[in-house]
């Protein structure tokens, strides 16, 4: 049984066993443990990973949580196979019209035959054009395929994607980029480096870019890199980075620079990777933010009505999110927050935000 059946030792056991730094250490048996496993990772969008990582010792498991598993695989692997089709219904049009994309971030999964097709759990499909002249013939592109571009189109200067792409009795919208990465972090990423490394591959006859590891590796660091006014990353998230670290041959790390990341060693960075190896097992020998584990710690085993007061009363009255509106927009924006205080209060609940 976890320690005192506290959901706090639930995460912590999670997060190790999942890490590809980690390792499985005894397996829970009461079910008290089990839900509050369970439900995280179903937050973090990693119950098939949990499944995969558990198989050598799915006899340790209690049935009931081994049959939940392997179903949440199976019903991944099934979504995974429809997705990729849709993904390649895409690329091959693309490539009709003499364009072949970038994929990237999780898309990358669906086209990798050496990793279990159910693994990652999918929220959209991201694709990049670099070449400036191929985004309206994407956009035109899409649209001949059904898909329907849906929200307000953003300053280039100040977005990374356009509005997200849907096509009805399809699982997933696509992502695509006119830029690898949001503008805000060009101070520590160099786009052009990623540009100059792209490789080509082909997947069943179909051609497509994909980005060098270093560069898939820095993109994954900034999905990541947390800063403390937002702070909710999920855990997949916070895995697929941890993985191509590994696979880039990092047996231990001091901090982000070592990858390419302009960085001199931010609270920011310092609170990432303190958390990484305080819960991942990470061997990181940087600066350790002991306050940021302190902190979180505490917040995670606070009673649910202080949480909600706290994440409540920073969502809606936090004074810097006034800055340049006039009195109507303040009044509409709080009107905006006060009806999402229910998801708030889910959140606080659940333990889903640091």
């Amino acid at each position: 049984m976890l320690q005192d059946k506290n959901a706090l030792q639930a995460t912590k056991w999670l997060l190790k066993t999942l890490s590809p730094y980690g390792s499985i250490e005894s397996i829970p048996q009461d079910r008290d443990s089990w839900q509050t496993i369970l439900q995280f990772a179903d937050r973090g969008l990693v119950l098939p990973r949990l499944a995969l990582s558990l198989q050598s010792r799915q006899e340790e498991l209690p049935s009931d949580v081994h049959e939940y598993l392997q179903l949440t695989l199976e019903l991944n692997r099934l979504r995974n196979q429809q997705l990729r089709s849709q993904l390649l219904d895409l690329l091959r049009s693309l490539n009709s019209i003499g364009i072949a994309p970038v994929v990237m971030k999780g898309a990358t999964f669906l086209l990798d035959d050496s990793i279990d097709l159910g693994t990652r759990v999918m929220l959209d499909m991201d694709i990049w054009t670099p070449k400036e002249e191929d985004i309206n013939r994407t956009v035109e592109c899409l649209k001949d395929l059904g898909y329907e571009m849906r929200g307000e189109l953003l300053d280039f200067s100040k977005s990374q994607h356009l509005p997200p792409f849907f096509l009805d009795g399809s699982l997933s919208r696509i992502e695509l980029h006119h830029r690898m990465i949001n503008p805000a972090y060009d101070a520590i990423v160099n786009e052009a480096d990623a540009v100059s490394g792209l490789i080509e591959r082909r997947y069943q006859g179909i051609c497509y870019m994909s980005l060098d590891e270093l560069s898939a590796l820095r993109l994954s660091y900034v999905q990541c890199r947390w800063s403390g006014k937002h702070g909710h990353i999920t855990v997949m998230k916070w895995l697929d980075f941890l993985d191509r670290l590994k696979r880039t041959k990092f047996a231990e790390i001091t901090g982000p620079w070592e990858f390419g990341i302009r960085s001199n060693g931010d609270d920011i960075d310092a609170q990432f990777f303190t958390a990484l190896s305080q819960y991942c097992s990470l061997p990181y020998h940087g600066k350790i933010d002991a306050q940021l584990i302190r902190a979180w710690e505490t917040a995670h085993n606070e009673p649910t009505w202080k949480r909600f007061s706290r994440l409540a009363l920073r969502n809606v009255f936090d004074p810097q999110k006034w800055r340049q509106k006039t009195p109507s927009e303040i009044w509409k924006a709080l009107a905006f927050r006060i009806t999402n205080l229910p998801s708030i209060y889910t959140d606080a609940k659940n333990r889903n935000r640091f």
